[in-house]
Protein backbone atom coordinates (compact mmCIF):
# COMPACT_ATOMS: atom_id res chain seq x y z
CA UNK A 1 0.00 0.00 0.00
CA UNK A 2 1.10 3.17 -1.12
CA UNK A 3 1.14 6.28 1.02
CA UNK A 4 3.16 9.67 0.98
CA UNK A 5 2.28 11.88 2.82
CA UNK A 6 6.08 13.84 3.45
CA UNK A 7 5.22 15.67 0.18
CA UNK A 8 2.05 17.30 0.93
CA UNK A 9 2.92 20.75 2.83
CA UNK A 10 3.00 20.33 6.99
CA UNK A 11 0.63 22.83 6.89
CA UNK A 12 -2.05 20.43 5.41
CA UNK A 13 -0.41 16.62 6.55
CA UNK A 14 -2.23 16.10 9.51
CA UNK A 15 -5.26 17.57 8.07
CA UNK A 16 -5.45 15.05 5.03
CA UNK A 17 -3.75 12.00 6.90
CA UNK A 18 -6.97 11.96 9.26
CA UNK A 19 -9.44 12.76 7.08
CA UNK A 20 -7.89 9.52 4.77
CA UNK A 21 -8.40 7.59 7.80
CA UNK A 22 -12.06 8.61 7.69
CA UNK A 23 -12.47 7.63 4.18
CA UNK A 24 -10.63 4.14 5.40
CA UNK A 25 -12.95 4.02 8.56
CA UNK A 26 -15.92 4.38 6.50
CA UNK A 27 -15.74 2.74 3.45
CA UNK A 28 -13.30 -0.10 4.04
CA UNK A 29 -12.32 -2.42 1.04
CA UNK A 30 -14.74 -0.41 -1.13
CA UNK A 31 -11.97 2.65 -1.00
CA UNK A 32 -9.14 2.01 -3.35
CA UNK A 33 -7.28 5.01 -4.44
CA UNK A 34 -6.78 8.66 -2.64
CA UNK A 35 -4.84 11.07 -5.09
CA UNK A 36 -4.34 14.58 -3.76
CA UNK A 37 -4.19 17.34 -6.87
CA UNK A 38 -4.21 20.94 -8.15
CA UNK A 39 -2.59 23.54 -6.04
CA UNK A 40 -2.01 22.33 -2.58
CA UNK A 41 -0.12 19.16 -4.23
CA UNK A 42 1.95 21.22 -6.23
CA UNK A 43 2.64 23.51 -2.87
CA UNK A 44 0.83 26.56 -4.75
CA UNK A 45 -1.81 27.33 -2.52
CA UNK A 46 -3.09 30.57 -1.07
CA UNK A 47 -5.86 31.00 1.35
CA UNK A 48 -8.58 30.93 -1.39
CA UNK A 49 -7.51 27.66 -2.82
CA UNK A 50 -9.79 24.56 -1.61
CA UNK A 51 -8.21 21.02 -1.53
CA UNK A 52 -8.76 18.81 -4.44
CA UNK A 53 -8.83 14.61 -4.18
CA UNK A 54 -9.38 12.31 -6.67
CA UNK A 55 -11.16 9.26 -5.03
CA UNK A 56 -11.24 5.45 -6.39
CA UNK A 57 -13.54 3.20 -5.56
CA UNK A 58 -14.61 -0.52 -6.29
CA UNK A 59 -16.93 -1.74 -8.66
CA UNK A 60 -18.89 -3.38 -6.65
CA UNK A 61 -19.47 -0.54 -4.29
CA UNK A 62 -23.34 0.74 -3.97
CA UNK A 63 -25.00 3.12 -6.60
CA UNK A 64 -22.36 6.12 -7.52
CA UNK A 65 -25.04 8.36 -6.46
CA UNK A 66 -25.01 6.95 -2.78
CA UNK A 67 -21.52 7.31 -2.59
CA UNK A 68 -21.15 10.63 -3.80
CA UNK A 69 -24.16 11.56 -1.15
CA UNK A 70 -22.01 9.46 1.58
CA UNK A 71 -18.94 11.26 0.97
CA UNK A 72 -20.31 14.61 0.77
CA UNK A 73 -21.96 14.17 4.57
CA UNK A 74 -18.48 12.86 5.20
CA UNK A 75 -16.87 16.09 4.08
CA UNK A 76 -18.90 18.23 5.47
CA UNK A 77 -18.85 16.82 8.75
CA UNK A 78 -15.21 16.58 8.92
CA UNK A 79 -14.65 20.28 7.46
CA UNK A 80 -17.21 21.48 10.56
CA UNK A 81 -15.28 19.47 13.33
CA UNK A 82 -12.16 19.56 12.10
CA UNK A 83 -9.96 23.21 11.70
CA UNK A 84 -7.29 23.64 9.40
CA UNK A 85 -4.77 26.46 10.66
CA UNK A 86 -1.98 28.11 9.16
CA UNK A 87 1.74 28.26 10.62
CA UNK A 88 0.41 31.15 12.47
CA UNK A 89 -2.02 29.70 14.22
CA UNK A 90 -5.07 31.43 11.67
CA UNK A 91 -7.60 29.20 10.46
CA UNK A 92 -7.49 28.73 6.64
CA UNK A 93 -10.81 27.96 4.96
CA UNK A 94 -9.52 25.63 2.11
CA UNK A 95 -12.91 23.05 1.13
CA UNK A 96 -12.46 19.86 -0.21
CA UNK A 97 -13.44 19.12 -3.51
CA UNK A 98 -13.68 15.62 -4.60
CA UNK A 99 -13.79 13.95 -7.61
CA UNK A 100 -14.71 10.52 -6.71
CA UNK A 101 -15.17 7.64 -9.24
CA UNK A 102 -15.57 3.70 -9.58
CA UNK A 103 -12.63 1.55 -10.94
CA UNK A 104 -14.41 0.94 -14.02
CA UNK A 105 -14.90 5.08 -14.96
CA UNK A 106 -11.72 5.32 -15.57
CA UNK A 107 -12.09 3.71 -19.06
CA UNK A 108 -13.78 6.93 -19.89
CA UNK A 109 -10.96 9.40 -20.24
CA UNK A 110 -11.71 12.88 -18.95
CA UNK A 111 -9.24 16.04 -19.39
CA UNK A 112 -8.87 16.51 -15.45
CA UNK A 113 -7.24 13.17 -15.29
CA UNK A 114 -4.01 15.03 -17.02
CA UNK A 115 -4.26 17.34 -14.02
CA UNK A 116 -4.34 15.02 -11.69
CA UNK A 117 -1.27 12.65 -13.17
CA UNK A 118 0.78 15.91 -13.06
CA UNK A 119 -0.05 17.29 -9.93
CA UNK A 120 -0.53 13.78 -8.37
CA UNK A 121 0.26 13.06 -4.70
CA UNK A 122 -0.86 9.39 -3.53
CA UNK A 123 -2.18 9.49 -0.11
CA UNK A 124 -4.09 6.03 -0.02
CA UNK A 125 -3.41 3.46 -2.54
CA UNK A 126 -4.62 -0.38 -2.18
CA UNK A 127 -3.30 -2.40 -4.78
CA UNK A 128 -1.38 0.07 -6.38
CA UNK A 129 -4.67 1.62 -7.87
CA UNK A 130 -3.88 5.07 -8.44
CA UNK A 131 -0.41 4.16 -9.13
CA UNK A 132 -1.37 2.51 -11.88
CA UNK A 133 -3.95 4.75 -13.29
CA UNK A 134 -0.96 8.05 -12.73
CA UNK A 135 1.31 5.99 -14.48
CA UNK A 136 -0.86 5.60 -17.58
CA UNK A 137 -1.98 8.74 -17.94
CA UNK A 138 1.33 10.18 -17.77
CA UNK A 139 1.94 7.69 -20.72
CA UNK A 140 -0.58 9.72 -22.54
CA UNK A 141 0.65 12.77 -22.07
CA UNK A 142 4.21 12.15 -23.27
CA UNK A 143 2.81 9.92 -26.36
CA UNK A 144 0.52 12.75 -27.26
CA UNK A 145 3.10 15.37 -26.59
CA UNK A 146 1.47 17.61 -24.63
CA UNK A 147 3.36 19.94 -22.24
CA UNK A 148 1.39 22.18 -19.19
CA UNK A 149 2.49 26.12 -19.96
CA UNK A 150 1.86 28.51 -17.02
CA UNK A 151 0.17 31.55 -17.36
CA UNK A 152 0.35 32.88 -13.64
CA UNK A 153 0.78 30.88 -10.26
CA UNK A 154 -2.28 29.21 -10.47
CA UNK A 155 -3.48 29.05 -14.47
CA UNK A 156 -2.24 27.09 -16.84
CA UNK A 157 -3.06 25.79 -20.33
CA UNK A 158 -2.24 22.73 -21.90
CA UNK A 159 -0.06 22.94 -25.11
CA UNK A 160 0.43 20.52 -28.26
CA UNK A 161 2.50 20.80 -30.88
CA UNK A 162 0.43 19.92 -34.07
CA UNK A 163 1.42 19.49 -37.67
CA UNK A 164 -1.19 20.91 -40.68
CA UNK A 165 -3.60 18.30 -41.24
CA UNK A 166 -2.85 15.97 -38.10
CA UNK A 167 -6.05 14.50 -36.47
CA UNK A 168 -5.78 15.28 -32.63
CA UNK A 169 -7.52 13.49 -29.74
CA UNK A 170 -7.13 14.90 -26.46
Amino acid sequence: MIEDFDRVSYIFRDYLYNFVRLLKENYKEDLLSVILFGSVARGKWNNESDIDLFIIFTNKSSIRTAINNRLTKIISNYERKSKLKNSKGDRIFSTIQDISLLLKDLHTFRTIFYDIAMDGIILFDRNQTGFHFLKKIKKRIEEKGLKRVFIKENDYYWERNVKFGEIIEL
